[in-house]
């Protein structure tokens, strides 16, 4: 494969519809009008190896390229412009109103960002990976775009008076990125850190948890882990869900953990997002997500 500068991997944001090829931005344009933009942000193909083999034969890479993608924040809609190397166009529209989880993650050089809203009946999502260098412009536009469409919601949550404190006593690296993950000014109502654990205390077993700290805010369960499926500590990735778009909690116990599901949609389209937790630490969240657990749907030890 050709040698391609670095460089031109690197996410750009750009001030104008008129610096974007003709046919993305006539697509940005005929959707996005009566919309005010906040930001456009080019993300240039990607190219990732793949490796292959075949018996005991491990045959020459493969290349993976992805789309090149432009990002329009709108003031009501988030909308992505994907075009092909065969210059095939692909558009998906998501209104802010209807986000039901923001993702966003670094491992060395490679990142993504992952969208996830509720669209036709389903929950929709859509990954997108690019180099970790500029990757501060996309965090502080989905910043932006989550002070937009996350509304407050101060009665949601109960909130700790050791919440701060809980924080400051995490491992530096989870507590600068949960600082990092917030809003100015956005409270942290309760939140604990949760070591890596597995399913048993057999080495040979998978872990059932990366590192991981969870903050619920006015706003949003924040999560701050490691990539468990990467088996790394190199990067990070940050998940948000809005606390006005989660419909039902729940904590069931089963022989090595306690699992928190969260339904998180809006008009009866949900995705459940489940969670392990060490027995000793549950308590913290089931105290906190009360005010949103229907009764009886807390089932828990002591």
């Amino acid at each position: 494969m050709k040698a391609t500068k670095a460089v031109h991997y690197f996410l750009t944001q750009v001030d104008s519809l008129d610096t974007l090829p003709r046919e993305t931005a006539a697509a940005i344009r005929a959707h996005m009008q009566g919309q005010s933009l906040d930001g456009l942000i080019v993300i240039p193909p990607q190219e990732y190896p793949v490796m292959r083999s075949m018996k005991l034969l491990h045959l020459p890479f493969m290349w993976r390229v992805t789309p090149k993608r432009t990002l329009a924040f709108g003031e009501r809609d988030l909308m992505c412009v994907s075009v092909d190397s065969q210059g095939r166009m692909a558009t998906h529209v998501m209104p802010l109103a209807s986000i039901t989880s923001l993702e966003i993650a670094t491992v060395l050089l490679y990142a993504w960002a992952q969208f996830a809203w509720a669209d036709g009946g389903q929950v929709q999502t859509l990954k997108i990976e690019f180099n970790a260098v500029g990757e501060h412009l996309l965090r502080r536009k989905m910043a932006a775009l989550r002070d937009a469409a996350f509304t407050v919601q101060p009665a949601l949550v109960a909130p700790d008076p050791r919440a701060e404190q809980i924080v400051g006593d995490m491992p530096l690296k989870f507590r600068n990125y949960l600082r990092y993950a917030l809003l100015k000014d956005e409270p942290v109502r309760a939140a604990f850190y949760q070591p890596a654990f597995r399913r048993g205390d057999s080495r040979l077993r998978p872990y059932l948890a990366p590192n991981r700290a969870i903050a619920l805010t006015d706003r949003a369960v924040v999560l701050v882990e490691e990539d468990v499926a990467g088996h790394t500590t190199y990067g990070v990735i940050t998940r948000y869900l809005p606390l006005d778009k989660i419909a039902d909690v729940r904590f069931e116990q089963d022989e090595a953990c306690i699992w928190l599901s969260l339904a998180v949609g809006e008009g009866g389209v949900t995705q459940t997002v489940r969670l392990p937790l060490q027995t000793a630490r549950a308590h913290v969240l089931e105290a906190a997500l009360a005010p949103l657990a229907e009764p009886g749907q807390v089932a828990m030890s002591a």
